[in-house]
């Protein structure tokens, strides 16, 4: 018998494995076609989304005002509307109404005779605003803002204490702030009235001098709670 060698096994035609290739190609083409259009479809959604959570510009969310905001609002006082306030700058003495200066003194104050001072230090912020007319008519405001209440507290009381101590002076309770004290003392022909009064860390000195013999004292004392209550309205919020 004749040995017979193995025959190779026969091969795929060419035509078969080039289309295998192109049907592996196609399957390739088409899933990353797929691929592609997922991906898009996700980017656009999360496109709508960040569109749709985006801050409008009408915001309603209202804040405090601080030293270095000023608030906008007119504030009340008993004889009518006070102006916007500036915080511890010259621009607050313009917002006080006077109505009840014209009042206790028979007329109105003369605004070129106005003065204005203030400071912004480390510890306090400080205001004066005085106010003159015909007739040796004034109105003194000072007015400081402490960084801590305890400050404004102890100085109240050691001024009370010599006010108190100081026989010229007749002192009494006001009710005004978290406490308060009048001082008067007669000094010629002028009464001479201080309310003296601390709001959280504002401290408050509010003083006039008033002829009884042309002014009315209870006028005067009218004019003194009005413009006390205005300065504790244009500047509690600043300390």
């Amino acid at each position: 018998m004749t040995y017979q060698p193995p025959q190779p096994l026969p091969q795929p035609p060419v035509r078969g494995r080039k289309q295998m290739w192109f049907i592996g190609v196609a399957i390739f083409l088409i899933l990353m076609v797929l691929l592609s259009g997922a991906l898009y479809m996700v980017q656009q959604n999360s496109d709508d989304d960040g569109a749709a959570e985006a801050p409008t510009t009408g915001s309603t969310t209202t804040e405090e005002p601080t030293a270095d905001e000023p608030t906008e609002d007119p504030t009340t006082s008993a004889s009518g509307e006070v102006g916007a306030s500036a915080g511890f700058t010259d621009a607050t003495c313009e917002a006080y109404d006077l109505t009840s200066f014209e009042t206790a003194y028979g007329a109105p104050h003369d605004p070129t005779q106005n003065s204005a001072s203030s400071n912004d230090d480390e510890g306090y912020a400080l205001l004066n605003c005085s106010f003159y007319g015909d007739d040796y008519a004034e109105l003194i405001i000072a007015a400081t803002g402490w960084r801590e209440e305890q400050a404004a507290m102890d100085l109240f009381d050691m001024d009370r204490s010599e006010y108190e101590a100081d026989t010229e002076y007749t002192v009494t309770d006001l009710d005004m702030g978290d406490a308060g004290f009048r001082a008067s003392r007669t000094s010629g022909d002028f009464e001479e009235i201080e309310y003296r009064f601390v709001q959280g860390s504002l401290e408050v000195s509010i003083s006039a001098e008033i002829m009884p013999a042309d002014h009315d004292l209870e006028a005067a004392d009218a004019m003194l709670a009005d413009v006390s209550a205005q300065t504790i309205a244009l500047l509690e919020s600043y300390t």
